[in-house]
């Protein structure tokens, strides 16, 4: 332990609690003392999910969910902020990066996956098995971020990622799922357990999509409110019979796109030829009283000219083209096509926080 200049610096701690190992190395700066600061990095090796939940505070506003989970995990994070009086991080000051592992946990009586089971009519997703699974996660603004990670649960894929917020504990989560039509249809028996295929088949029919009999179907769930109040609404993005959810999406928006611009294409040329001519017709008109220099400026202007109208027919062809996607595939289908790389962008935030906890220095410049 450094202590210097009003700082106290633990350049390498260690020790076990709650039946875990914990190492630390960060800083505690009171140069403020009505505003004290830290900056640690800290390491919890083997530790119990509720045990953690009922210990610590911070992890009431940052993990609500381990509540719900039963099992052990390991975790490497850095974190900083402002501590109150108390000696409690301030959580709107609060900025974390890090990563989580679950060595063997089972999340149970978790309300928005008892809503999804009930929606699926899939009763065996009201236990979701964690084993082995690595979360990269952030806290900024007040605000937890999920990086997308997926996962398998028998024959149901699913990619989850979202936000919640650690002061008021709203939050935003999307669970995207591919689901075998076999699974459904089996488990549709009666009249009541037939609701998610019905309610399926009726957004299919809004979306102008036939519910083929494939082998899959996408499903995207958006989950709101809180954790011990969630609202889960349900949203059909295709059925394809074997792409992932992002390629189905792509293929219908890329069809939609093609035919669209098979019926622009002719008014757009027919658009840049008559801009072609306005504007050859203002440098002929120009070149009669103009330099040689003149002459060169004139061919700069004309080509300008001709860019910028371009640029015009191509803004109303864009126009016109998100109006027939829209009409042909659906909002739903345009809401998903920003997530078409969500994979890429899961493993760019990923490497992200990695980097940025790698380069963990809590002392900065001041560092002996």
């Amino acid at each position: 332990l450094l202590v210097k200049d009003r700082i106290a610096a633990i350049q390498s701690g260690s020790g076990n609690t709650l039946g875990g190992a914990v190492a630390l190395a960060g800083a505690y700066d009171t140069r403020v003392p009505a505003h004290p600061l830290f900056n640690l990095k800290v390491d919890l090796k083997n530790f119990d999910f509720q045990q953690s939940f009922k210990t610590f505070n911070t992890i009431q506003k940052i993990a609500p969910i381990a509540q719900f989970i039963a099992g052990k995990f390991n975790t490497t994070l850095t974190f900083s902020g402002e501590l109150g009086q108390d000696m409690t991080p301030k959580l709107e000051s609060l900025n974390m990066a890090g990563l989580i592992e679950t060595i063997k946990a089972l999340l149970v009586g978790f309300k928005p996956l008892q809503e999804v089971s009930r929606q699926l009519n899939l009763s065996y997703l009201n236990t979701l098995d964690l084993k082995d699974t690595r979360n990269w996660f952030e806290v900024k603004n007040g605000k937890f971020h999920l990086v997308d990670s997926d996962l398998q649960v028998k024959d149901v894929a699913m990619r989850v990622g979202g936000d919640h917020s650690i002061l008021n504990d709203g939050m935003e989560y999307r669970l995207l799922t591919k689901v075998p039509r076999k699974t459904l249809e089996q488990g549709a028996v009666g009249t009541a357990s037939q609701w998610g295929l019905t309610e399926i088949n009726k957004q299919a029919s809004k979306l102008g999509l036939q519910v083929k009999p494939g082998d899959f179907l996408n499903v995207l769930f958006t989950i709101t409110g809180t954790m011990l109040q969630p609202k889960v609404a349900m949203k059909l993005l295709s059925a394809d019979g074997s792409s992932t959810l992002q390629e189905s999406v792509q293929a219908q928006v890329d069809a939609a796109i093609g035919k669209a611009k098979d019926s622009a294409r002719t008014r757009a040329n027919e658009e840049l030829d008559k801009a072609k001519t306005k504007a050859g017709k203002v440098v002929d008109k120009a070149v009669d009283s103009a330099t040689i220099r003149a002459q060169q400026e004139l061919d700069k202007a004309k080509n300008q000219a001709v860019e910028v109208v371009k640029d015009k027919v191509t803004e109303k062809i864009g126009e016109q083209i998100g109006t027939q996607v829209g009409d042909k595939v659906g909002s739903t289908v345009q809401e998903q096509l920003d997530k078409t790389k969500a994979s890429q962008k899961a493993k760019e935030e990923a490497e992200r926080l990695k980097k940025q906890m790698e380069n963990f220095n809590p002392f900065g410049k001041k560092k002996n």
